[in-house]
Parts: structure tokens; C-alpha cells; sequence
């Protein structure tokens, strides 16, 4: 049985989308179809994309319990669902302050993980957490895993821009939770 470390945020739901929503009712910027056609790469912090709010006005998004209004990816659910039978899911996400018990209230609802087989680690060194795989969106939390060659390591693909480029190799690089589990059916 493996320890499956996924990460939350772009990985197993979005709440990135909410948050562009949130400014945009601000500032009423952007035609939201039109930017996000016309913005292949986007910047991983959209408040870059509105420089007439203040710092505080950008991140008070992030301190209320957005989960709620958050729907977990269907194909994440079913998949992460099915490996939970075999082997031990470990959330592992950063959390804002107050975030915590929002985002595993919401894991816990989204999920049917059998109660041995489920954990939750709220920190930004994920390379602390004992893992055989690790799903992560981010190149710098990948990259925490360089030297731990036994650690399978998928990058789970978003249009947002990275802060590092990829130091380590990756096992599987995709945006598809099924293309995720039939890899992980094999190689596990």
C-alpha cells in the first residue's frame, strides 16, 4: 500500500477561478471568457492583473471559508475515490490562516476515503511528508523532492505561470485525473 501525496489548490479543486471573480466584481476589469481565451499563460498571482487594488483588497479573498462555494473536479473525485481502496491518500496543502478546518471539512465532504486511509498536512515543505507519489501543480513543490528518486512525481498541468523551472524529472506530466490513475494502476 503507497502514501499518495496530492496537493489541493489547482490539483484537486480550483479556487483561483473564484478569486479572479472576486477582484473582477471589484474593479469590473475584464470580460472574463475573453481574458482567460486570450491569456494562455496567466500570471499565479492575479493580483498582478489588478493594480488598482491594494494588497489587503487581494488577499482578503483568501481569508473567508471559500471551500464552500468550491466544487471539487468530478474526475478527481472518482479517481482519487478508486485509489483510496488500495492505498493511503495524504492531502498535503498550504492553508492561509483560518483555512485549515475550511479545506478539510470540504476534503472530507468531496471524498468518500475510508477514515485509515486519509490524512491532512497543512504545510509548504510537502518534501517533509512521507510519500511514494506526489501530485503538485507547482514546480518549486516538485522540485522539494529532488534526490528522493523513489518518490514518483506527477505534475498536474495548469495555465498558470511558474515561479522556478522543473529541477527534478517527472513521472507523468497531465491535467487528467484518469490519465493520473491508470498511470498509477500500473507503476504502483
Amino acid at each position: 500500500m503507497a502514501t499518495l501525496g496530492i496537493d489541493v489548490d489547482l490539483v484537486v479543486c480550483d479556487p483561483v477561478d473564484k478569486w479572479f471573480d472576486y477582484m473582477n466584481n471589484i474593479t469590473g476589469r475584464y470580460n472574463k471568457e475573453k481574458f482567460f481565451s486570450e491569456n494562455k499563460i496567466i500570471d499565479y498571482n492575479l493580483g498582478e492583473y489588478f493594480p488598482e487594488l491594494t494588497k489587503q483588497e487581494i488577499m482578503h479573498y483568501w481569508s473567508g471559508e471559500i471551500y464552500n462555494d468550491i466544487e471539487p473536479y468530478q474526475d478527481a473525485v472518482e479517481v482519487i475515490n478508486n485509489l483510496s481502496k488500495k492505498h493511503k491518500i495524504a492531502f498535503i496543502s498550504y492553508c492561509k490562516k483560518g483555512h485549515f478546518g475550511n479545506k478539510v471539512d470540504c476534503l472530507k465532504k468531496w471524498f468518500d476515503i475510508p477514515q485509515e486511509h486519509w490524512s491532512f498536512y497543512a504545510t509548504k515543505q510537502k518534501a517533509g511528508v512521507r510519500v511514494d507519489c506526489m501530485i503538485d501543480d507547482r514546480n518549486s513543490n516538485l522540485n522539494l523532492f529532488k534526490g528522493q528518486d523513489k518518490v514518483v512525481k506527477i505534475k498536474f498541468n495548469t495555465p498558470y505561470s511558474q515561479c522556478e523551472d522543473l529541477k527534478i524529472s517527472l513521472d507523468l506530466c497531465t491535467d487528467s485525473w484518469y490519465d493520473i490513475g491508470d498511470f498509477l494502476d500500473e507503476v504502483l
